[in-house]
């Protein structure tokens, strides 16, 4: 007997991990699923947090949070389908606000995904953009995440994209 399939499919990991890889490849998988990134609404809010806010990383703006868990849970109500986000959330307040959240809310499968220092940092150096933000948190985004609360884990450093897919998609079957 299978499970009843997820309403949000989480997936968690450092920058340069393979999460929007993974992600593309699992809604193929997966029937009836969309990707969702809310990473552009930390672009979007970047500009708009009034001047004097110290911020490290949008994941700060509570707006940023509200609108991440509200839309997710928006999705999942209007569409009928898993969504999927492809998001890196390592502040445990941050991961309760959102995910905790989302899975008193829905059916909601989290897994981490993790590679070594070396492999992240070569991925990274291979795109173009902010590598240099994702390279300086390489080491505490993967100290983090290691931690039992975000399990669970599975490395990408050790298979492709679509080996991680079709593993995610066996383990929610």
């Amino acid at each position: 007997m299978s499970r009843p399939r997820p309403e949000v499919v989480w997936l968690n990991g450092p920058f340069g991990v393979g999460k929007s890889s993974v992600a593309e490849l699992l809604r193929d998988r997966l029937i009836e699923a969309t990707v969702f990134d809310p990473e552009p609404f930390g672009t979007l809010l970047r500009d708009a947090v009034p001047a004097g806010w110290e911020l490290d990383d949008f994941q700060e703006i509570p707006t940023w949070r509200d609108l991440t868990r509200e839309t997710v849970s928006s999705l999942v109500r209007h569409t009928g389908q898993t969504v999927i986000v492809p998001m890196t959330i390592v502040e445990p307040p941050f991961f309760v606000e959102i995910v905790d959240e989302l899975r008193m809310r829905h059916r909601l499968a989290h897994f981490t995904l993790l590679a070594s220092t070396e492999t992240i940092v070569s991925r990274l150096v291979s795109r173009s953009g902010a590598e240099d933000w994702g390279r300086a948190r390489v080491d505490r985004c993967s100290g983090r995440l290691a931690d039992d609360a975000f399990a669970t884990h599975l490395r990408t450093d050790l298979h492709a994209p679509a080996d991680i897919a079709a593993q995610i998609a066996d383990l929610l079957s």
